[in-house]
């Protein structure tokens, strides 16, 4: 009988080391241990450099991850305007046109005459508005630090990206190389066959033997196929 149906409830306590015995404590050592930007050049293939360096060139998924840096920098400038003073500026032109009149002597009619005059103006205002409760700050902040994480998304896609081609690349090299062993085995089991054959022909061999060996190179050549479509699929 268990003792849980009896109310004895066991000991939970347990013996929890501060730290693991193994792996590096110092999280710097952690760090350094982490492999370069580029590990794929670690390899030393050109066709894998080629095939990587294509993938993120032509990745939409980077793309996109770019395209929401630069949205988020944007917003991340707009949320910040809140914390700088609002300025204004205005302009206002009039034109005036004044008029006089004048007599001269024994003519009954006068001569009238008038100035013009232009008036500009111009004001400048200035306000802000106080972030008391630090509303606009923690706003900033926020935007500050979707900026942040919209660049480790863009890594993540990144390096999930060159890892998925790198894969693949690898996928294929198995399969040749599986291919290669299935083709040199069912070569193999042939040549088998044909001998098996000839000491049949010379009654030092059984029809037993030649059935069996025929069920091994059928079975040879039956592991073929699904490895070229493996390959191709790749």
């Amino acid at each position: 009988m268990f003792s849980g149906l009896n109310g004895d409830k066991p000991d939970p306590a347990l013996d929890i080391p501060q730290a693991y015995s193994a792996g590096p404590r110092d999280p710097k050592a952690a760090e350094a241990r982490m492999p370069p930007n580029d590990w794929w050049r670690s390899f030393r293939s050109r066709e894998l450099t080629e095939i990587v360096e294509v993938a993120r060139e032509s990745n939409l998924d980077i793309a996109a991850a770019v395209a929401r840096i630069v949205q988020a920098d944007a917003q991340s400038r707009i949320t910040g305007a809140a914390l700088l003073p609002t300025v204004g500026l205005g302009a206002n032109a009039t034109r005036a046109r004044s008029s006089q009149s004048t007599a001269g002597g024994g003519s009954n009619f006068g001569s009238f005459g008038g100035s013009e005059s232009n008036n500009l103006s111009a004001s400048l205002t200035a306000s802000y508005e106080i972030d008391f409760w630090g509303k606009n700050r923690s706003l900033v902040r926020a935007a500050e630090e979707t900026a942040i994480g919209t660049r480790f998304d863009r890594e993540v896609i990144a390096l999930s990206t060159e890892a998925a081609a790198a894969n693949a690349y690898f996928l294929v090299l198995a399969s040749q190389d599986r291919l290669q062993v299935a083709r040199n085995n069912y070569q193999s089991a042939n040549r088998v066959l044909t001998l098996i054959q000839q000491r049949l022909s010379a009654g030092t061999a059984s029809a037993l033997e030649v059935a069996e060996q025929q069920s091994v190179v059928d079975t040879q050549r039956a592991l073929i196929p699904p490895l070229e479509q493996t390959r191709w699929r790749c």
